[in-house]
């Protein structure tokens, strides 16, 4: 027989949270086999497509969203990063995570990221003539925003 898994409430992410928590419970009648496994020793051990999750074996659960977060002048943001990052209003992506439980049953948790009308960067410095600090210069604004991205 399957355990019968439950797990509550609906994950927001934003630009500003890109994590989900949440709780999976089972009932499995074989004795010993109501828990989950966790994968590998440290940090997230279930890896998304777009996050990664930890899973502990009473079945709490923390999912944080790879947003590929820019550190820095000319930086570029992950692959995962990207694909959050491209989404616009109305747009969102999904990331499946399977996990297991003790006696090897497989479960699917389902994580939406809604997309936002992010503001846009600059993603590298703007390019300037040659000439001494002392000498004016006068950027057109497509000079001003050549580097500029706003990714929805």
């Amino acid at each position: 027989m399957s355990p019968d898994y439950a797990h509550s409430g609906i994950a927001t992410l934003g630009n500003t949270t890109l994590y989900a928590d949440g709780k999976l419970t089972i009932t499995d009648p074989d004795v010993g086999e109501s828990g989950f496994e966790r994968q590998g020793s440290n940090g997230y051990n279930y890896h998304g497509t777009y996050g990664d999750l930890i899973l502990l074996t009473d079945g709490t659960w923390h999912y944080h969203a790879d947003a590929g977060h820019l550190s820095g002048i000319g930086a570029r943001p992950t692959t995962r990063g990207t694909a959050i990052d491209q989404l616009g209003e109305g747009q969102s992506l999904t990331d499946t995570i399977t996990v297991h439980s003790k006696d090897g049953t497989t479960h699917d948790i389902v994580i939406t990221i809604h997309g936002s009308n992010d503001r846009p960067y600059c993603s590298s410095e703007v390019v300037l003539a040659n000439g001494s600090e002392d000498t004016r210069q006068t950027l057109t604004t497509a000079q001003l925003l050549a580097n500029t991205v706003d990714v929805d």
